[in-house]
């Protein structure tokens, strides 16, 4: 009797711990998404002209491939477990969104430069 009351207890200890590193893990992904989105609208802040979007290339293709290989990782999670962390990282994540549009809608005013950011951000 003590004894299945002690596997009981270590299955719900354990169970518990892997419940734990599951949230560690996820909240690290959503931490990881909004320091993406972060520099990816400080990387946008330096596009001026075609040579500043020249330098700032890599920067923009590296964070676009994080971000779509870290929004397929949520996606695996689950709709239940997506929405729910959308809604706990929405608003560290606001910041970086709101700055990403202004610097894409300011880009955007030049025709040429706007669309080669875009193509950079497909």
């Amino acid at each position: 009797m003590v004894r299945a009351a002690l596997c009981l207890s270590l299955f719900a200890l354990c169970s518990g711990m892997t419940l734990r590193a599951e949230d560690d893990a996820n909240d690290k992904l959503m931490q990881g998404i909004v320091k993406t989105m972060q520099t990816l609208g400080e990387t946008l802040t330096t596009v001026k002209d075609k040579a500043t979007l020249d330098a700032a290339a890599p920067k923009i293709q590296e964070c676009m491939k994080d971000l779509k290989a870290s929004f397929e990782e949520v996606k695996k999670l689950g709709e239940e477990v997506s929405k729910g962390l959308a809604d706990k990282y929405k608003d560290q994540g606001k910041p970086a969104k709101e700055k990403i549009n202004a610097e894409l809608e300011r880009i955007s005013k030049d025709a040429d430069l706007g669309a080669a950011v875009n193509k950079l951000m497909e």
